[in-house]
């Protein structure tokens, strides 16, 4: 297929003070916008394949309607001609582009789709002798290609695998030793290619997979577009099509925005596809080390007498239906400051999943409070809760963004690795203070045989998967839990594989539930580039003996009824058998009020509490087993001082209200608050929390009330407050460094920048090239946060700062992104050069 390389990009002449210029080819953008002067050149190196014509298009961005500068038609008939340049120019605007035609492909050693297909026979009768799930009667039924971008021919078969009339998974093979012979499998439902038919209602598309988590299904009809995708978004795996807005399984809110910005998948297709060009192999992995790998063995020749595979390592365990961990996937929920729902994050449910398996099997008794038996396949109730306990101690993340073929942004729920060992504070909180995390990053060298001795211990391990490719976008990596793990041997050279719980359920539509994972301890970068292995001392026995107070309300607390007097209703639980009758001491202020003997399993209590006492313990006996809770009592209305207006980080015209200085003589979680209120005298539908997000609010001056209500029921007092919301984005303006100014590189960089707003300025963040607050690959410089002093909302204010200046040689461009106290984002760009 003939391929239009972009080389450069010159400004002859701009159309404005500063050109924002971008590309198209063929109607998609390839380029851009950047900050263009005259007489500067941009370096582009981009690859678009097409079929006869390609036609490119420059355009000047502007964000009410970009101007066409000007356009021409590439044809293929010019294939090896050399380096053609062209003007595009407009009624002001003139630009030069050089770009070639080339016919490009990269060798390969290529195995033929027989042989590819006796390595799937091989590998699916390895695997029933290892008895994972496929029997004698399991057959290869059919087999269909799967690309790798930068590659013309097919770099994996996909062989779909049936047993009678089942449909039994995949087994995924290398064709071109651009990866291991077989980088993956799965052992149920349909394969990948049959997903992505089912979801676009047509056969038309090259399948291209780009890591085991991500893939794509791009049109053979000659436009090339995207039709559907797979690991883009948050929920890694779904399916999700580029034709209509995708929809989560359960409702969702749209917020619907004209300033979004966009996630390119074109972009990252085309370098990922660069990248697969330069290194010869799939990004993951180590171009060196496969060599190495290929040149040990010859994938055509049979399995020798005295190859060898190593039984798998597996959990001791099994739930039901032979899941060794909990088939459960990411709940959602309303999140206040957003104003839509979110998923938990894959890493809080891979922490829940993990701590199911330690409660059921390994004596952890405390991390739940219901029997997992019949809750492992059940993702309402308590493990549901226990995730998002577990999503404020790591910390995670929830925001939403919009890809360019949607309408609606996309919600996500993300923990970062840095955050993810906060996840075992909540087997501390639970009494396990023991309990530790080990985070083993790095390559797979030695990472695997530490993973199999947790799991030939007894101990399911966390895996989080690299779904980047080493590409500069950050799509979410995915956390995963290891059940298993195998080595196998064949012809001198060994593979190793990760069985790992997906997070998605039971649904294959919503991603394969389980995946076996392939490497080579030498020969993949980053494939899994952190492992967390949990351990706590061992404790056997039954549930712990309990008190429950029947009925409590939030964190243990009664209420008063209309007497004033608190009516206490208990009973207890988990009797040994040789105590069928327990005791119970009730204190109050620390003296011993009475005693309730011969109490019986569940068998209920009541008692009353006069004098307007805080809280009450009781202390339970039964041979040699103690209990205590304490009962924490409530009277009197919640009170606060004020209300607290904060800005809305997610959305435009749009701000939180919070109760400040809350008082309550209960002891009450936060989502057993629920708030309501007014602005400009229009009521506001309660909520649950301590906040209001109020939206889509016009410019000016606006009046709210709010009250709050206990877990009793109790309302407070109103109270009332104003706001302004700015009618115009915050201004933001360099003025220093000096455009197009040149510095050496080893100095400091002085930056001055003067923002405001009528509404204050919430935040001002300096960048270095492009926006990117990535753990892994940060761009930040400077950063002036408007809390708790907002600043800006008299008059414009200036904010000073000094960069280190250990960038690369040539041009690079800062930018200034001020958003204020509105929601309102306005960004200013200057470009300097490194010398």
């Amino acid at each position: 297929m003939p391929t239009l390389r972009l080389l450069a990009l010159a400004c002859r002449k701009t159309q404005e003070a500063i050109d924002e210029p971008y590309l198209e080819v063929n109607n998609r953008r390839v380029w851009g916008p950047h900050s263009m002067n005259d007489g500067d050149s941009e370096s582009l190196d981009i690859d678009v394949e097409f079929s006869r014509v390609a036609h490119v298009d420059l355009w000047e961005y502007d964000r009410a309607r970009s101007d066409q500068i000007g356009g021409k038609d590439v044809d293929s008939s010019i294939s090896g001609a050399g380096t053609q340049r062209v003007n595009l120019d407009g009624r002001r605007a003139k630009y030069t582009l050089t770009y070639e035609v080339i016919e490009e492909e990269v060798p390969r050693n290529t195995l033929r789709l027989r042989e590819a297909r006796r390595i799937a026979e091989e590998m699916l009768q390895e695997m029933r002798v290892q008895g994972q799930g496929w029997t004698s009667n399991s057959q290869i039924v059919a087999s269909y290609p799967v690309y790798l971008p930068g590659i013309e021919e097919p770099s994996y078969y996909e062989f779909k695998v049936k047993t009678e009339d089942d449909d039994a998974g995949y087994i995924l093979v290398n064709a071109n030793q651009s990866d291991v012979p077989v980088p993956e499998l799965c052992l149920s439902g349909p394969t990948m290619t049959e997903l992505y038919r089912r979801h676009v209602g047509a056969k038309g598309f090259k399948l291209y997979r780009y890591g085991w988590l991500t893939s794509a299904a791009r049109s053979t009809d000659g436009k090339e577009t995207f039709l559907a995708s797979s690991g883009f978004t948050g929920l890694p795996e779904k399916i999700l099509s580029h034709v209509a807005p995708p929809r989560s399984k359960q409702p969702t809110r749209a917020v619907r925005s004209t300033t979004a910005e966009t996630l390119p998948i074109e972009a990252f297709h085309q370098e990922y596809r660069r990248r697969v060009q330069q290194k010869k192999t799939m990004l993951l992995c180590n171009p060196t080390d496969l060599q190495e790998y290929y040149r040990k063995v010859s994938t055509r020749v049979v399995a020798k007498s005295g190859d060898a595979t190593t039984p798998d390592s597996q959990l001791v365990n099994c739930f039901e239906s032979d899941w060794q961990t909990p088939a459960w996937y990411q709940p959602w929920r309303h999140i206040e400051a957003l104003g839509t729902d979110c998923p938990v994050g894959c890493g809080n449910t891979a922490w829940t999943i993990l701590y199911a398996y330690w409660e059921q099997f390994k004596g952890k008794s405390r991390l739940f409070n219901t029997d997992l038996t019949e809750r492992a396949f059940n993702q309402s109730g308590e493990p549901e809760s226990v995730m998002w306990e577990i999503a404020e101690l790591t910390g995670t993340r929830f925001g939403k963004y919009m890809w360019a073929w949607q309408d609606e942004y996309t919600e996500f729920g993300m923990t970062y690795g840095s955050r993810m060992e906060d996840g075992i504070h909540y087997a501390q909180e639970k009494g396990y203070s023991d309990a530790s995390v080990t985070r083993w990053r790095g390559f797979e060298r030695k990472k695997w045989d530490a993973i199999d001795n947790e799991i030939q211990a007894d101990r399911p391990v966390i895996l989080l998967i690299n779904n980047r490719g080493n590409t500069n976008y950050g799509f979410p990596d995915h956390y995963v839990v290891v059940e298993r793990t195998l080595h196998i041997s064949r012809s001198g050279v060994d593979t190793y594989g990760y069985y790992v719980n997906m997070g998605h359920g039971m649904d294959p539509e919503s991603g394969f539930p389980h995946k076996w994972l392939f490497t080579v301890k030498k020969g993949v970068d980053d494939s899994a580039f952190s492992a967390f292995f949990v351990r706590m001392t061992d404790e056997a026995g039954p549930r712990p003996f309990q008190i429950v107070v029947r009925n409590a309300e939030g964190k243990s607390t009664v209420c008063a009824d209309r007497s004033g007097n608190p009516q206490i209703t208990f009973h207890l639980t988990n009797l040994k058998l040789d105590c069928e009758q327990a005791s119970v001491q009730l204190f109050i202020e620390g003296v011993l009020i009475r005693t309730f003997s011969d109490l019986r399993e569940k068998e209920d209590v009541s008692f009353t509490v006069a004098g307007r006492k805080r809280s009450v313990l009781l202390r339970a006996s039964c041979g040699g087993q103690r209990a205590e809770e304490t009962v924490h009592l409530d009277y009197d209305p919640p009170t606060f001082d004020h209300i607290l207006v904060t800005p809305n980080t997610h959305r435009e015209q749009s701000v939180i209200l919070v109760v400040e200085g809350l008082r309550d003589d209960g002891y009450w979680n936060a989502s057993d608050y629920q708030v309501s209120g007014s602005v400009d005298g229009v009521g506001v539908p309660p909520r649950s929390g301590t906040s209001l997000v109020l939206t889509d609010l016009s410019p000016g001056q606006h009046s709210a009330t709010m009250r709050i209500r206990d877990g009793c029921g109790r309302l407070s007092d109103t109270h009332s407050t104003t706001f302004h919301i700015a009618e115009h984005p915050p201004s933001v303006t360099f003025i220093n460094p000096p455009e197009g100014c040149r510095v050496r590189r080893g100095s400091a960089l002085p930056i001055s920048v003067v923002a405001g707003s009528s509404s204050g300025i919430m935040k001002l963040s300096i960048y270095l090239d492009r926006e990117s607050e990535d753990e892994f690959n940060p761009t930040r410089l400077c950063y002036f946060p408007g809390y708790p002093e907002s600043f800006g909302a008299d008059r414009p204010t200036l904010k000073t700062c000094s960069a280190a200046i250990d960038w690369t040689p040539g041009r690079h461009v800062l930018i200034a992104v001020a958003k204020d106290n509105s929601g309102q984002t306005n960004r200013a760009a200057r470009t300097i050069h490194v010398e």
